[in-house]
């Protein structure tokens, strides 16, 4: 747990927010019921998280380390469960080995930096199957209660709870000596699922094709679910390949060790994590090729736990070995934590020095952000430049702003000489790029025409900077 809150909490608030997590802010700066009111419209998930993220943000602040803060918790606090979990399958030994590639887990630690639901959703999953586990080994109407409660708190992070839940209570409804209380247990989370529906539906509606995800083909996000499940989601192609067969090596020996080594009561105990986390992982996956894609790897958090305790079941049958190969897996891993925290362009956007930069050079601008949604973030970090409401403003310079990769079309520097501005310099700062235009006076400009500016082919919003 201590090298687990090391590695979450010691680099909290070195990148600036992204464009999800400006979203989170935008919400929690209201009270709470104009949180919840709002947050039909603005997000795509339940409101437990945003609930108890506004409570944290009270005494912890907005800014990035305070309430990013809840989730480096969070994920520190799925260490125990994790250990717990493996130890209840199989032995202490496979609970420290959980433990540990928790711990160090490139993909955990992410989303435990991230101001999102993820980490909640990892945690009250991770629990949920803990208690699963126990459920199968020791059945009690006690436990029972505990598993629904976590279960249905899960439901309320993310709706993807809902694929590792299901075949949790399949399997307690068909293996449990008396019925009553798991199907009272079950109807209980039955019923937090149609509270939940009518939302889910509104908001399916609501972002019916605006998700972010489904710019990357299908078949990429589907690939990539092993590599960041052990990798994490932004280390760089050229560290991946090797990176991932060094570490998919020794999740293929845990595999073939657990086949060839193990007694009949751990592979009885790994079938049933597989089982369970297979689900979670393969259902989803099903439904986007049959068309109703919502699949992005960080999504399918939950089925991350009982996954990773399979190999984990038969590395834990070697002895020495075994130790000796949970260890170079640990070193791998935190090899691509280490890559992601020492070169910028693989965090995230820098918002707040681009905000910084333009704050300090440029007090009489339009902002012209590409593509749009990168505008939620630069506000933030830049209260001073509000969305242009009017149909025009007087201004002495235009700033493109946009990513690193995306060109500057000639056509928009011959628009722009003849509006009166010309190009003065282009500055990369991490993965965003700008681009400024000056005039020898404030010109007058209008937001329509602005608006059709852009770096690369994407939509703009226009920001007024007037100081």
């Amino acid at each position: 747990m201590a090298l687990a809150a090391g590695l979450r909490f010691s680099t909290l608030g070195v990148q600036s927010f992204d464009i999800d997590e400006s979203v989170t802010v935008a919400l929690l700066h209201q009270g709470l019921h104009a949180t919840l009111t709002t947050l039909p419209t603005t997000e795509k998930s339940p409101p437990l998280y945003y609930i108890l993220t506004w409570a944290w943000s009270r005494p912890f602040g907005l800014s990035e380390a305070g309430l990013r803060s809840f989730s480096a918790v969070l994920g520190t606090l799925t260490v125990p469960v994790a250990y717990d979990t493996g130890r209840q399958l199989v032995g202490k030994r496979a609970g420290l080995i959980a433990a540990a590639l928790v711990a160090v887990s490139p993909f955990l630690i992410w989303y435990s930096q991230e101001a999102r639901a993820y980490a909640l959703l990892g945690l009250l999953a991770a629990s949920s199957f803990a208690l699963f586990v126990r459920l199968v080994k020791r059945p009690s109407g006690r436990l029972l209660t505990v598993w629904a409660l976590a279960s249905g708190l899960a439901l309320a992070t993310h709706y993807f709870a809902v694929f590792l839940i299901v075949p949790e209570a399949l399997w307690l409804l068909a293996r449990a000596r008396t019925r009553v209380g798991v199907v009272l247990a079950v109807g209980g989370l039955a019923t937090v699922s149609a509270a939940l529906l009518p939302l889910a539906l509104h908001q399916a509606h609501q972002f019916h094709g605006r998700e972010g995800f489904l710019a990357t083909p299908l078949r990429s996000r589907i690939t990539s679910v092993p590599v960041q499940f052990l990798l994490g989601p932004e280390v760089s192609h050229n560290d991946k390949a090797l990176l991932f067969v060094l570490s998919g090596m020794v999740v293929a020996i845990g595999l073939l060790l657990l086949v060839a080594r193990a007694d009949r009561r751990t592979l009885s105990a790994a079938g049933l994590a597989l089982a369970v986390g297979g689900t979670a992982l393969l259902v989803p996956v099903v439904l986007a090729l049959a068309g109703a894609d919502y699949l992005d790897p960080r999504n399918l958090t939950a089925a991350w736990l009982p996954l990773i305790v399979v190999p984990t079941a038969g590395l834990a049958t070697w002895g020495r070995a075994g130790l000796v190969a949970v260890g170079v897996l640990l070193v791998i891993s935190a090899a691509a934590v280490l890559i992601v925290d020492t070169r910028p362009s693989l965090e995230r956007p820098d918002y707040r020095s681009a905000a910084v930069l333009i704050a300090r050079e440029h007090r009489s601008a339009a902002i012209v952000v590409t593509p749009s949604f990168n505008w939620t973030p630069l506000t933030y970090y830049l209260p001073g430049a509000p969305a242009m409401q009017d149909d025009t403003a007087q201004v002495s310079e235009v700033v493109l702003l946009g990513w690193r990769t995306q060109a500057l079309h000639p056509q928009t520097v011959h628009f722009l000489a003849r509006q009166g501005f010309r190009l003065v310099k282009g500055r990369s700062v991490q993965k965003l790029r700008l681009v400024v235009f000056q005039a020898a006076r404030p010109m007058l400009v209008e937001r329509k025409t602005l608006e059709k500016l852009s770096l690369g082919e994407s939509s703009a919003k226009v920001l007024v900077r007037d100081q």
